[in-house]
């Protein structure tokens, strides 16, 4: 994955001077996050420093296509110059999900459609609730904790217990759960 993005990466930064901004936008999306969407719910148990590396590839690249006057202007090097921006900014500007949010973002939506099949174990308890509880297996090893399952009881759990789930739309729910995601950000890079 990571081979990939870089050389459909190295390819835009070949072009990306003859680009517009919504020109490069609408190209990062068709060459670099169709390949990460691709299989995104199997790869995406990667660890977060794997993960962390494909995103780092991207942040460079809208670096050096957004600020790139900064950076030569700058005396810091490129390491310590991405420290002192919030990448968050450029991310929200382009309107893109970063890896890790994308990984979220498809386990929620793929959890919804099995939540409308009835295809989903939940708490006794929580099963009249808005957002009822999924039941979460009890390993306890690393693994497991990477493994699909786990994010997806994780970040289910955590959604937000107003909404309604039986009666939203799967086109507002994929609404919600990205505006919920953009509102975890920060200032400091963090994994959902």
């Amino acid at each position: 994955m990571k081979n990939r993005v870089s050389q459909r990466l190295s390819y835009l930064q070949g072009v990306k001077r003859f680009l517009s901004s919504n020109v490069m936008v609408v190209m990062v999306n068709a060459y670099v996050h169709s390949i990460i969407d691709y299989g995104l719910d199997i790869w995406g148990v990667q660890p977060f420093d794997q993960i962390d590396q494909i995103q780092g590839k991207i942040n460079r690249f809208l670096i050096s296509f957004f600020l790139a006057g900064l950076v030569k202007k700058s005396k810091l090097s490129y390491t310590k110059f991405k420290k002192s921006i919030n990448i968050y900014s450029l991310l929200e500007k382009c309107n893109f999900l970063c890896v890790s949010e994308r990984i979220s973002f498809v386990i929620l939506k793929n959890t919804f459609k099995s939540f409308k099949q009835k295809l989903l174990l939940f708490s006794k308890r929580t099963e009249q609730h808005n957002v009822p509880q999924l039941v979460v297996p009890s390993f306890k090893s690393q693994i497991f904790k990477q493994s699909i399952e786990y994010k997806r009881c994780n970040r289910w759990n955590s959604l937000p217990n107003h909404w309604e789930m039986s009666k939203i739309g799967f086109d507002r729910y994929k609404e919600l759960v990205k505006e919920w995601i953009i509102a975890k950000r920060s200032n400091v890079y963090l994994y959902l």
